[in-house]
């Protein structure tokens, strides 16, 4: 079963528990008219999205926890997941309320009248109205954000911006979801306060966002200290200023430069001076990358943040298969040069280097030098010969794939063909596949 779908479900059976706990259920048998349906459907509709953007929130924070058990670039996946899933149930859960309620305007359907049951303070009136007019504000704005965030063709710059305004919307939602409960009586149950938690503890994730705190205890200054330029790559230096930063072959950083401070995540390619020294490799793919070579400069103040990531070659199996696609070839670098220094190599392996060009595979020129070094066989392959990486093609040159670990990082269409081949091959992609493939969006 696919994360996404274990965590949609988690959220599900927990709202789920929630409501049963919750008077729902008692109100229904008492009154079972259609109106009180739609009562009831709004609270779980509420409940779900509740639920489903607490846990989107939560993802967003790059908690190390986390970033150790599945990887920052599979939670940022979720992430994107979640907010859909979590639109859709903001929808559901707006439109329940809203049509009825054109249908009595139009004079389609009789107006029931006001069905807020009981006794209620002054206070909680207030409170719970507030929060009905306040959410609804925030339910358009969010509607916005989150077609921005989807839109692919809007630029990277402008959805960060807007981005950065979800965290003070959600806190609006959950000051809607700590106040709707007072309708109902649900504070004389569980579920009430289970809400409340709920709400509570996203909003202080969301609190923390909106600082633009997030991996704040992660963060070092540092400075560039070498600008290298092979084509379209960019080969820098940053040397970090009284830190150092303890990592794992294969992880990544958030860098910050001065001419542009927006965080960008990039594998460290390699490191000297005990992780004091940081190499990355950057090659021109989008609109902030393409403009780096130009605009980044010896001396220039870097941020990093890190490290993140758990594309770090640990496995059981006999052997490895590492496949690049590309400036894929980065998060492999610095583990090939560790193993060179080491000389020890415990497990067998296989790097196959996937390039569009012939030119494109000449970096690093010192590749095959590290490989033989490190015991890995390299075997390079170029799109323009016809040379393809496939399933067949890998078993051909080491055998059964029964005890073999694969790590790949490359483009994403070339993940989503490799995923599908060895699948097809009867490979247990869930459990021995292991991709790097972070982006924000």
């Amino acid at each position: 079963m696919k994360l996404t779908t274990k965590v949609i479900g988690s959220a599900l059976c927990l709202a789920l528990v929630t409501y049963v706990l919750s008077p729902g259920l008692k109100l229904l048998r008492h009154d079972g008219s259609p109106w009180e349906w739609r009562n009831q459907i709004i609270s779980f509709s509420g409940v779900v999205a509740l639920y489903l953007m607490a846990t989107t929130v939560g993802l967003s924070l790059r908690s190390p926890w986390l970033d150790r058990r599945i990887g920052l670039d599979q939670a940022y996946r979720l992430h994107r997941h979640l907010g859909i899933s979590a639109s859709v149930a903001a929808l559901l859960h707006w439109l329940v309320r809203q049509v009825p309620r054109w249908l009595v305007r139009f004079e389609i359907v009789k107006n029931p009248g006001d069905r807020m049951r009981g006794d209620y303070s002054r206070l909680e009136k207030v409170l719970y109205k507030l929060g009905l007019v306040l959410v609804e504000y925030a339910f358009y704005a969010a509607a916005v954000l989150v077609v921005i965030a989807l839109l692919r063709r809007v630029p990277y710059r402008l959805f960060r911006k807007t981005h950065r305004l979800l965290p003070g919307v959600f806190l609006v939602i959950a000051f809607h979801a700590s106040t709707a409960p007072l309708r109902d009586r649900w504070f004389a149950s569980p579920a009430g306060y289970l809400v409340v938690a709920v709400a509570l503890a996203s909003a202080s994730g969301a609190f923390v966002a909106l600082f633009r705190r997030i991996g704040a205890a992660r963060r070092m200054e540092g400075v560039v200290s070498s600008v290298d330029r092979y084509g379209a790559l960019v080969d820098l230096e940053i040397e970090l200023r009284g830190a150092s930063l303890e990592h794992e072959p294969g992880q990544f950083a958030f860098l910050r430069f001065a001419h542009d401070p927006e965080p960008h995540p990039f594998t460290i390619a390699g490191s000297k001076s005990n992780g004091s020294s940081l190499r990355f490799v950057v090659k021109g793919l989008g609109a902030f990358t393409n403009r780096l070579s130009s605009r980044v400069y010896v001396g220039e103040p870097v941020g990093v943040e890190g490290p993140y990531g758990s594309f770090v070659f640990n496995s059981s199996d006999r052997r490895q298969a590492w496949v690049a696609g590309g400036i894929g070839i980065t998060p492999f670098l610095e583990k090939i040069a560790a193993l060179a220094t080491s000389g020890t190599v415990q497990t067998s392996i296989d790097l196959w280097y996937c390039t569009r060009s012939e030119d494109e595979g000449t970096f690093p020129s010192n590749l095959e030098a590290l490989c033989g070094l490190s015991g890995i066989r390299l075997h390079r392959m170029v799109a323009a010969r016809g040379e393809l990486f496939s399933a067949a093609y890998m078993r051909e040159h080491i055998g059964d794939l029964g005890d073999v670990a694969v790590w790949f990082c490359g483009p994403d269409g070339f993940a989503r063909s490799l995923r599908k081949d060895l699948q097809a091959s009867g490979f247990d992609v869930d459990g021995s596949l292991h991709l790097e493939q972070f982006r924000f969006r």
